[in-house]
Protein backbone atom coordinates (compact mmCIF):
# COMPACT_ATOMS: atom_id res chain seq x y z
CA UNK A 1 0.00 0.00 0.00
CA UNK A 2 3.06 2.65 1.16
CA UNK A 3 4.49 1.77 -2.12
CA UNK A 4 1.40 1.97 -4.55
CA UNK A 5 0.74 5.74 -2.72
CA UNK A 6 4.72 6.42 -3.12
CA UNK A 7 4.54 5.76 -6.93
CA UNK A 8 0.80 7.78 -7.03
CA UNK A 9 3.17 10.91 -5.25
CA UNK A 10 5.83 10.43 -7.50
CA UNK A 11 3.88 10.09 -10.71
CA UNK A 12 1.53 13.63 -9.33
CA UNK A 13 4.72 15.23 -8.78
CA UNK A 14 6.02 14.88 -12.11
CA UNK A 15 3.07 15.50 -13.75
CA UNK A 16 2.94 19.09 -12.45
CA UNK A 17 6.57 19.36 -12.71
CA UNK A 18 5.87 18.32 -16.58
CA UNK A 19 2.68 20.85 -16.83
CA UNK A 20 4.57 23.13 -14.78
CA UNK A 21 7.64 23.42 -17.54
CA UNK A 22 4.79 23.35 -20.21
CA UNK A 23 2.78 26.59 -18.99
CA UNK A 24 6.05 28.45 -18.50
CA UNK A 25 7.75 27.78 -22.09
CA UNK A 26 4.26 28.75 -23.32
CA UNK A 27 3.71 31.66 -21.27
CA UNK A 28 7.78 32.39 -22.48
CA UNK A 29 6.32 32.15 -26.14
CA UNK A 30 3.57 34.31 -25.68
CA UNK A 31 5.90 36.77 -23.43
CA UNK A 32 8.06 36.91 -26.71
CA UNK A 33 5.08 36.94 -29.23
CA UNK A 34 3.84 40.30 -27.37
CA UNK A 35 7.03 42.17 -26.82
CA UNK A 36 8.99 41.16 -29.80
CA UNK A 37 6.44 40.43 -32.90
CA UNK A 38 8.27 41.82 -35.47
CA UNK A 39 10.98 39.44 -34.41
CA UNK A 40 8.90 36.49 -34.32
CA UNK A 41 7.58 37.27 -37.57
CA UNK A 42 11.53 37.45 -39.10
CA UNK A 43 12.46 34.15 -37.95
CA UNK A 44 12.43 32.65 -41.46
CA UNK A 45 14.39 35.56 -42.35
CA UNK A 46 17.24 35.03 -40.06
CA UNK A 47 17.43 31.53 -40.63
CA UNK A 48 18.01 32.58 -44.35
CA UNK A 49 20.40 35.80 -42.98
CA UNK A 50 22.02 32.40 -40.81
CA UNK A 51 22.58 30.40 -44.13
CA UNK A 52 24.09 33.53 -45.79
CA UNK A 53 26.50 34.00 -43.26
CA UNK A 54 28.76 31.00 -44.96
CA UNK A 55 28.95 32.23 -48.31
CA UNK A 56 30.71 35.85 -46.79
CA UNK A 57 34.24 35.93 -48.74
CA UNK A 58 37.23 38.60 -48.45
CA UNK A 59 39.03 39.30 -50.51
CA UNK A 60 42.68 40.62 -50.28
CA UNK A 61 43.85 41.70 -47.05
CA UNK A 62 41.04 43.08 -44.48
CA UNK A 63 41.19 42.98 -40.96
CA UNK A 64 40.36 40.77 -38.34
CA UNK A 65 36.57 40.76 -38.21
CA UNK A 66 35.62 42.40 -40.81
CA UNK A 67 33.54 39.51 -42.30
CA UNK A 68 31.73 39.42 -38.88
CA UNK A 69 30.39 42.78 -39.69
CA UNK A 70 28.55 41.15 -42.65
CA UNK A 71 27.79 38.14 -40.92
CA UNK A 72 26.29 39.39 -37.33
CA UNK A 73 24.70 42.70 -38.43
CA UNK A 74 24.52 43.44 -41.84
CA UNK A 75 22.72 40.32 -42.58
CA UNK A 76 20.50 39.79 -40.01
CA UNK A 77 19.15 43.14 -39.54
CA UNK A 78 19.53 44.80 -42.72
CA UNK A 79 19.34 42.96 -46.22
CA UNK A 80 20.77 39.81 -47.25
CA UNK A 81 23.08 40.92 -49.40
CA UNK A 82 25.67 43.33 -48.38
CA UNK A 83 29.72 44.33 -48.87
CA UNK A 84 32.52 46.56 -47.29
CA UNK A 85 35.37 47.80 -49.07
CA UNK A 86 38.71 48.39 -46.99
CA UNK A 87 41.20 50.86 -48.29
CA UNK A 88 44.96 51.14 -45.75
CA UNK A 89 46.32 53.47 -45.35
CA UNK A 90 48.56 52.61 -48.43
CA UNK A 91 46.16 52.21 -50.53
CA UNK A 92 45.67 48.69 -50.24
CA UNK A 93 41.95 47.33 -51.06
CA UNK A 94 40.22 44.58 -49.66
CA UNK A 95 36.58 43.83 -49.69
CA UNK A 96 34.09 41.83 -48.26
CA UNK A 97 31.09 40.48 -49.33
CA UNK A 98 28.11 37.64 -49.91
CA UNK A 99 28.94 34.93 -53.17
CA UNK A 100 25.99 33.10 -52.84
CA UNK A 101 27.92 31.60 -56.58
CA UNK A 102 23.61 32.90 -57.53
CA UNK A 103 23.33 36.07 -57.96
CA UNK A 104 26.33 37.99 -57.46
CA UNK A 105 26.63 41.43 -56.14
CA UNK A 106 25.42 44.42 -58.25
CA UNK A 107 27.59 47.04 -59.39
CA UNK A 108 26.05 50.19 -58.42
CA UNK A 109 24.32 51.11 -55.13
CA UNK A 110 22.58 54.33 -54.16
CA UNK A 111 24.79 55.84 -51.22
CA UNK A 112 22.43 58.46 -50.08
CA UNK A 113 23.99 60.37 -46.95
CA UNK A 114 27.60 59.43 -47.94
CA UNK A 115 27.32 61.97 -50.60
CA UNK A 116 27.72 64.65 -47.52
CA UNK A 117 31.29 63.42 -47.41
CA UNK A 118 32.16 64.67 -50.89
CA UNK A 119 29.92 68.03 -50.71
CA UNK A 120 31.55 69.05 -47.35
CA UNK A 121 35.35 68.45 -49.08
CA UNK A 122 34.25 70.26 -52.07
CA UNK A 123 32.98 73.34 -50.06
CA UNK A 124 36.14 73.73 -47.98
CA UNK A 125 37.90 73.21 -51.19
CA UNK A 126 36.41 76.22 -52.93
CA UNK A 127 36.22 78.45 -49.56
CA UNK A 128 40.39 78.01 -49.69
CA UNK A 129 41.00 78.18 -53.10
CA UNK A 130 38.97 81.53 -53.30
CA UNK A 131 39.61 82.62 -49.92
CA UNK A 132 36.08 82.14 -48.61
CA UNK A 133 35.67 82.45 -44.73
CA UNK A 134 33.35 79.55 -43.49
CA UNK A 135 32.24 82.17 -40.73
CA UNK A 136 30.60 84.21 -43.71
CA UNK A 137 26.52 84.11 -43.80
CA UNK A 138 24.96 82.06 -45.80
CA UNK A 139 22.30 84.60 -47.09
CA UNK A 140 25.28 86.85 -48.67
CA UNK A 141 25.27 84.19 -51.01
CA UNK A 142 21.26 84.67 -51.92
CA UNK A 143 20.89 87.96 -53.14
CA UNK A 144 16.79 87.41 -53.74
CA UNK A 145 16.70 87.23 -50.34
CA UNK A 146 14.81 90.34 -49.03
CA UNK A 147 16.46 90.83 -45.31
CA UNK A 148 14.14 93.10 -44.10
CA UNK A 149 11.40 90.47 -44.37
CA UNK A 150 13.25 87.64 -42.73
CA UNK A 151 11.12 86.45 -39.96
CA UNK A 152 13.29 84.49 -38.00
CA UNK A 153 16.56 86.83 -37.12
CA UNK A 154 18.66 83.79 -36.14
CA UNK A 155 18.33 82.88 -40.49
CA UNK A 156 20.82 86.25 -40.79
CA UNK A 157 23.27 83.86 -38.87
CA UNK A 158 23.78 80.80 -39.96
CA UNK A 159 27.05 80.77 -41.31
CA UNK A 160 28.77 77.85 -43.87
CA UNK A 161 30.01 76.45 -40.64
CA UNK A 162 27.03 75.72 -39.63
CA UNK A 163 25.64 74.32 -42.61
CA UNK A 164 28.57 71.77 -42.91
CA UNK A 165 28.32 70.52 -39.23
CA UNK A 166 24.57 70.07 -38.80
CA UNK A 167 24.50 72.95 -35.96
CA UNK A 168 22.35 75.43 -38.44
CA UNK A 169 19.24 74.79 -36.92
CA UNK A 170 17.65 74.06 -40.11
CA UNK A 171 16.55 70.95 -39.00
CA UNK A 172 13.77 69.51 -36.64
CA UNK A 173 10.34 69.75 -36.23
CA UNK A 174 9.46 72.76 -37.86
CA UNK A 175 9.00 71.75 -41.65
CA UNK A 176 12.50 73.87 -42.55
CA UNK A 177 14.07 69.71 -43.63
CA UNK A 178 11.43 69.19 -46.04
CA UNK A 179 13.81 67.56 -48.50
CA UNK A 180 12.02 63.92 -48.55
CA UNK A 181 8.59 64.15 -47.18
CA UNK A 182 6.47 63.39 -49.69
CA UNK A 183 3.28 65.19 -50.80
CA UNK A 184 5.70 68.52 -50.19
CA UNK A 185 8.43 70.00 -52.49
CA UNK A 186 11.56 71.55 -51.16
CA UNK A 187 12.19 75.41 -51.03
CA UNK A 188 16.03 74.24 -51.40
CA UNK A 189 17.55 75.24 -53.89
CA UNK A 190 14.82 76.42 -56.36
CA UNK A 191 12.47 78.37 -53.95
CA UNK A 192 15.20 80.28 -51.86
CA UNK A 193 13.24 82.76 -51.00
CA UNK A 194 11.78 80.87 -48.41
CA UNK A 195 14.19 81.21 -45.92
CA UNK A 196 12.59 85.04 -45.30
CA UNK A 197 9.55 82.64 -43.83
CA UNK A 198 11.04 79.83 -42.12
CA UNK A 199 11.32 79.05 -38.45
CA UNK A 200 14.82 77.82 -37.25
CA UNK A 201 14.42 74.53 -34.25
CA UNK A 202 17.09 76.90 -32.18
CA UNK A 203 20.36 79.16 -32.25
CA UNK A 204 22.95 78.29 -34.93
CA UNK A 205 26.10 76.79 -33.46
CA UNK A 206 24.31 75.60 -30.40
CA UNK A 207 21.59 73.49 -32.18
CA UNK A 208 22.56 70.22 -33.49
CA UNK A 209 20.00 68.50 -35.80
CA UNK A 210 20.97 66.63 -39.26
CA UNK A 211 19.85 68.62 -41.78
CA UNK A 212 19.25 67.88 -45.66
CA UNK A 213 18.55 71.18 -46.56
CA UNK A 214 21.88 72.37 -45.10
CA UNK A 215 23.40 70.18 -47.40
CA UNK A 216 21.45 71.19 -50.60
CA UNK A 217 22.28 75.11 -49.45
CA UNK A 218 26.21 74.30 -49.71
CA UNK A 219 25.47 73.34 -53.14
CA UNK A 220 23.87 75.71 -54.44
CA UNK A 221 26.74 78.18 -52.52
CA UNK A 222 29.39 75.69 -54.66
CA UNK A 223 26.77 76.61 -57.64
CA UNK A 224 27.40 80.31 -57.39
CA UNK A 225 30.64 80.95 -56.47
CA UNK A 226 32.34 78.33 -58.92
CA UNK A 227 29.83 79.35 -61.73
CA UNK A 228 29.18 76.01 -62.48
CA UNK A 229 25.81 74.04 -61.30
CA UNK A 230 26.60 71.80 -58.98
CA UNK A 231 26.19 68.35 -60.40
CA UNK A 232 28.24 69.78 -63.22
CA UNK A 233 31.08 70.86 -61.43
CA UNK A 234 31.30 67.75 -58.85
CA UNK A 235 31.55 65.42 -62.14
CA UNK A 236 34.06 67.72 -63.71
CA UNK A 237 36.72 68.07 -60.47
CA UNK A 238 35.99 64.59 -58.37
CA UNK A 239 34.39 62.08 -60.78
CA UNK A 240 36.01 61.89 -64.03
CA UNK A 241 38.26 58.92 -62.69
CA UNK A 242 35.53 56.62 -61.37
CA UNK A 243 33.61 56.12 -64.25
CA UNK A 244 30.44 54.59 -62.17
CA UNK A 245 30.09 57.51 -59.87
CA UNK A 246 27.23 59.44 -61.03
CA UNK A 247 23.86 61.18 -59.67
CA UNK A 248 20.68 59.65 -59.37
CA UNK A 249 18.26 60.75 -61.81
CA UNK A 250 15.15 58.55 -60.29
CA UNK A 251 14.80 54.87 -61.88
CA UNK A 252 16.43 51.83 -60.76
CA UNK A 253 19.12 50.75 -63.45
CA UNK A 254 19.64 47.59 -64.27
CA UNK A 255 22.70 47.09 -62.53
CA UNK A 256 21.27 48.06 -58.97
CA UNK A 257 20.83 45.59 -56.86
CA UNK A 258 17.07 44.30 -56.01
CA UNK A 259 16.38 46.60 -52.70
CA UNK A 260 14.60 45.13 -50.06
CA UNK A 261 11.97 47.31 -48.29
CA UNK A 262 10.14 44.84 -46.08
CA UNK A 263 11.94 46.93 -43.07
CA UNK A 264 10.68 49.91 -44.65
CA UNK A 265 7.39 51.06 -42.81
CA UNK A 266 6.85 54.35 -44.45
CA UNK A 267 8.61 53.86 -48.13
CA UNK A 268 8.81 51.61 -50.73
CA UNK A 269 10.10 51.35 -54.60
CA UNK A 270 7.50 54.17 -55.63
CA UNK A 271 10.06 56.79 -53.60
CA UNK A 272 12.01 56.86 -57.06
CA UNK A 273 8.76 58.70 -58.62
CA UNK A 274 8.29 61.46 -55.97
CA UNK A 275 11.83 62.68 -53.97
CA UNK A 276 13.23 65.68 -56.15
CA UNK A 277 16.60 64.42 -56.61
CA UNK A 278 17.66 67.22 -58.56
CA UNK A 279 17.29 68.99 -54.99
CA UNK A 280 18.02 66.17 -53.37
CA UNK A 281 21.74 66.06 -55.04
CA UNK A 282 24.19 67.66 -52.96
CA UNK A 283 23.13 65.13 -49.61
CA UNK A 284 22.13 62.10 -50.96
CA UNK A 285 22.41 62.14 -54.89
CA UNK A 286 25.63 59.84 -55.37
CA UNK A 287 25.92 56.36 -56.60
CA UNK A 288 28.56 53.91 -58.03
CA UNK A 289 30.44 50.91 -57.41
CA UNK A 290 31.26 51.28 -53.58
CA UNK A 291 34.39 50.48 -54.28
CA UNK A 292 35.11 53.43 -56.52
CA UNK A 293 33.63 55.53 -53.96
CA UNK A 294 35.97 54.01 -51.48
CA UNK A 295 38.70 55.12 -53.36
CA UNK A 296 37.17 58.83 -53.99
CA UNK A 297 36.91 59.33 -50.00
CA UNK A 298 40.86 57.66 -49.96
CA UNK A 299 42.03 60.18 -51.84
CA UNK A 300 40.22 62.68 -50.88
CA UNK A 301 41.50 62.26 -47.10
CA UNK A 302 44.70 62.14 -48.75
CA UNK A 303 44.81 66.08 -49.79
CA UNK A 304 42.58 66.99 -46.63
CA UNK A 305 43.31 65.08 -43.93
CA UNK A 306 41.66 68.39 -42.01
CA UNK A 307 38.34 67.02 -42.25
CA UNK A 308 39.14 65.19 -39.29
CA UNK A 309 40.84 68.22 -37.36
CA UNK A 310 37.50 71.17 -37.14
CA UNK A 311 37.57 72.39 -34.18
CA UNK A 312 35.78 70.37 -31.00
CA UNK A 313 32.08 70.81 -30.78
CA UNK A 314 32.57 71.49 -27.06
CA UNK A 315 28.82 72.96 -26.64
CA UNK A 316 27.68 70.18 -28.21
CA UNK A 317 29.48 67.48 -26.29
CA UNK A 318 28.49 69.00 -23.08
CA UNK A 319 24.60 68.30 -23.71
CA UNK A 320 25.99 64.64 -24.22
CA UNK A 321 24.85 64.14 -27.83
CA UNK A 322 25.90 61.44 -29.59
CA UNK A 323 25.83 62.89 -33.17
CA UNK A 324 27.95 65.93 -32.98
CA UNK A 325 29.36 66.53 -36.31
CA UNK A 326 32.19 68.72 -37.96
CA UNK A 327 32.53 69.02 -40.93
CA UNK A 328 30.22 66.47 -42.16
CA UNK A 329 32.01 63.28 -39.96
CA UNK A 330 30.98 62.34 -36.64
CA UNK A 331 34.39 62.35 -34.78
CA UNK A 332 35.36 59.52 -32.43
CA UNK A 333 38.99 59.66 -30.85
CA UNK A 334 40.61 56.72 -28.90
CA UNK A 335 42.63 56.66 -25.84
CA UNK A 336 45.19 56.11 -28.53
CA UNK A 337 45.01 59.51 -29.85
CA UNK A 338 43.36 57.75 -33.38
CA UNK A 339 40.12 59.30 -34.74
CA UNK A 340 37.94 58.07 -36.86
CA UNK A 341 34.70 60.30 -38.83
CA UNK A 342 31.52 58.44 -39.51
CA UNK A 343 28.59 59.27 -41.82
CA UNK A 344 25.82 57.11 -42.45
CA UNK A 345 23.62 57.21 -45.21
CA UNK A 346 20.03 55.94 -45.96
CA UNK A 347 17.71 56.32 -48.64
CA UNK A 348 14.76 53.31 -48.83
CA UNK A 349 15.37 50.18 -49.22
CA UNK A 350 19.61 51.38 -48.71
CA UNK A 351 21.60 51.38 -45.97
CA UNK A 352 25.26 53.01 -46.23
CA UNK A 353 28.15 53.90 -44.12
CA UNK A 354 31.59 55.71 -44.96
CA UNK A 355 34.21 55.99 -42.21
CA UNK A 356 37.76 57.60 -42.07
CA UNK A 357 40.49 56.96 -39.56
CA UNK A 358 43.51 59.46 -38.82
CA UNK A 359 45.61 56.64 -40.06
CA UNK A 360 44.61 57.11 -43.55
CA UNK A 361 42.59 54.00 -43.87
CA UNK A 362 39.00 54.46 -45.25
CA UNK A 363 35.96 51.63 -44.69
CA UNK A 364 32.66 52.00 -46.70
CA UNK A 365 29.97 49.34 -46.14
CA UNK A 366 26.38 49.35 -48.24
CA UNK A 367 23.54 46.92 -48.12
CA UNK A 368 20.24 46.83 -50.21
CA UNK A 369 17.68 46.85 -46.91
CA UNK A 370 16.73 49.17 -44.22
CA UNK A 371 17.55 48.32 -40.47
CA UNK A 372 15.12 46.35 -38.79
CA UNK A 373 15.29 48.89 -36.06
CA UNK A 374 17.51 52.29 -35.88
CA UNK A 375 19.43 50.70 -33.15
CA UNK A 376 20.98 48.45 -35.83
CA UNK A 377 22.41 51.80 -37.50
CA UNK A 378 23.91 52.72 -34.35
CA UNK A 379 25.61 49.38 -33.89
CA UNK A 380 26.81 48.91 -37.54
CA UNK A 381 28.76 52.43 -36.60
CA UNK A 382 29.99 51.83 -33.08
CA UNK A 383 31.61 48.30 -34.35
CA UNK A 384 33.61 49.94 -37.44
CA UNK A 385 34.68 53.04 -35.19
CA UNK A 386 35.79 50.02 -32.36
CA UNK A 387 37.35 48.20 -35.51
CA UNK A 388 39.08 51.20 -36.84
CA UNK A 389 40.36 52.64 -33.53
CA UNK A 390 41.92 49.19 -32.60
CA UNK A 391 43.71 48.58 -35.50
CA UNK A 392 47.30 47.58 -34.99
CA UNK A 393 47.05 47.89 -31.51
Amino acid sequence: MKVLASCWLKTMLLRFLGYGVLIAVFAALIHVYVVYPLYVKKLPYFANAFRAGFDVECRAAVPTGLDDLLRQISLPFFSLDGQLVFIDSKGHVGRCGVNTGVAPNAEIFRFASMTKVLTGVAMLEVAESLSISLNTPVVSYFPELSLEKVQDERVLRITLRHLLNHSSGLGGPFGSDNMIKQGESPWCPDNLAAMETIRLAGEPGTNHLYSNVAYCLLGEVISRVSGVEYQKYIEQNYLSQYPSLQFIQGEFLPTEPAYDFSNDYRFDESYVSWLDFHAIAPAAGLMGKPEEFARLVWHLYRDNPDVLNAANLQQCREKGLDRCYSNTFVIHEGDNGIKVGVQQGYLPGASSLVAISSRGEVLVWTAPGAPLEAKYRDRMAGEVVKLLLNQHE
